[in-house]
């Protein structure tokens, strides 16, 4: 009886170690796993983070994130302070709006990096627990190509509609002062001049000002 029991005994500890072992090496291959997402992540480059949606610290930035950024350790560190510039939660904090089940997709303009960027949010589960992941696309040539056409657009409209004032009304008075308004609106102007050169002076006799701006048409004559 008592050679069974050590046989018992023996075998209990040896599958004990054998369970040991073996959740020895699934813990080895899950650690070569997340190192090599981590080297994978490295390589893309988007910027990449992970915080806590409830402390704000930065749990993970990858390589690009790192070296747009300033930063090697992030240990301790806040993401609002690391990646916004900022002593409090950003006002803009898109915690409140994520979900696991799909990305919540918007722009920003980051002050740090002087760069516009498409972001997407979302809630993933990090070590046992809920954390934000954000991935930033850099989309800022787009953007500059995008205000550029916006700008030429609205500066033909306002060419259009500068002319149409020019057909439609018979006195040219009413005509210019109307242009003058309407591209001073246009520009956020404080006041729009026509100068009339004669000789080697000019005299303004034209003048636009927006609400609460003083003219100055009589103190700039044959200047």
């Amino acid at each position: 009886g008592s050679i069974i029991m050590v046989n018992c005994i023996e075998n209990d500890q040896n599958k004990s170690i054998t369970c040991l072992r073996e959740a020895g090496t699934g813990l080895l291959i899950a650690r070569e796993k997340e190192n090599c997402m981590f080297d994978l992540i490295d390589e893309i480059s988007e910027l990449l983070y992970i915080s806590d949606p409830e402390t704000y610290e930065l749990l993970y930035l990858n390589k690009p994130g790192q070296e747009m950024f300033g930063v090697s350790d992030i240990s301790g560190k806040k993401c609002y302070r690391v990646l916004q510039g900022k002593d409090a939660p950003c006002e803009f904090c898109t915690n409140g709006k994520l979900s696991q089940d799909k990305f919540y997709v918007w722009y920003h303009s980051n002050p740090i990096a002087h760069r516009h960027y498409l972001v997407k949010d979302k809630l993933i589960s990090w070590q046992g627990k809920m954390a934000r992941m954000e991935v930033a696309l850099d989309v800022t040539d787009k953007e500059k190509q995008r205000l550029k056409l916006e700008n030429a657009l609205e500066t033909e409209d306002l060419i259009l509609s500068c002319v149409k004032i020019l057909h439609e009304m018979r006195h040219i008075n009413e005509a210019v002062g109307c242009i003058m308004e309407r591209i001073g609106t246009a520009l956020d102007a404080d006041r729009v001049y026509i100068f009339e050169i004669a000789g080697e002076q000019m005299s303004n006799t034209y003048e636009w000002c927006a609400p609460s701006v003083i003219p100055q048409m009589e103190n700039l004559k044959n200047m």
